[in-house]
């Protein structure tokens, strides 16, 4: 996953402007100042009007949760914390509340305006809504654990094992199999190579004590271990 565009501060207040009449939703939020760019598009996905959700704390405002449930606010943000430290900003998929009140799902990229000192000025975010394709993945991911439960049997996981813990990444790693990602979809979300991301399903599967990726996943579900 490509690296957050750095972009030096003397060149923002033209970028925000063309950001501004973007066809796409387009967030911007300035450490301790808020959100500081919210254009039309944003208005039409996320219900707000600029005016009320100019100065606000974005996570606060659209009550940002990752795919494992973690709520996001300007202190906890790990995109915000990442693009400030300029690491790598892979795009994530956000579940957010509109001001309608309904969550949607959200892919949102990211761009950070640096000064010349390095340090994070402004951090653009570049919002489109994925509800559908979100909607269908889970639909998959249900008609997954049906399969696996008819392929393996109710009582597979007899006589009762305990699985080995799993790290942090491999947590991840088994989160993106249950909704059915593949070596190359997991390599891409986790800014890896292909050979790094079979490494870390490999281990997810010896973990589990499982042979297939549907039997890891089909574990998973019967102990709890996905949110």
């Amino acid at each position: 996953m490509a690296e957050a565009p750095r972009v030096r501060a003397a060149n923002a207040s033209p970028l925000l402007d063309a950001f501004a009449g973007c066809g796409d939703a387009v967030v911007a939020l300035a450490p301790q100042r808020g959100i500081v760019l919210w254009n039309a598009a944003a208005e039409r996905l996320l219900g707000w009007h600029a005016g009320d959700a100019l100065g606000r704390d974005c996570g606060a405002l659209l009550h940002c949760r990752d795919e494992q449930g973690r709520l996001f606010s300007s202190a906890t943000c790990p995109i915000l914390a990442r693009a400030g430290r300029g690491e790598p900003v892979p795009a994530q998929h956000l579940r957010v509340k509109p001001a309608t009140g309904t969550e949607r799902w959200v892919s949102v990229a990211s761009v950070a305006l640096h000064d010349d000192d390095g340090a994070l000025c402004t951090l653009v975010h570049v919002v489109q809504d994925i509800t559908r394709s979100k909607t269908l993945e889970h639909f998959a991911r249900r008609v997954g654990h049906e399969a696996a439960a008819l392929l393996l049997g109710p009582d597979v996981e007899a006589p009762v094992r305990e699985a080995a813990p799993l790290t942090r990444r491999e947590q991840h790693v088994l989160a993106l199999l249950a909704d059915g990602a593949d070596t190359a979809a997991i390599a891409a979300r986790l800014c890896v190579s292909r050979s790094t991301a079979r490494k870390h399903v490999q281990g997810v599967l010896r973990k589990l004590d499982a042979h297939r990726r549907l039997e890891a996943v089909a574990y998973a579900h019967r102990h709890g271990l996905l949110p």
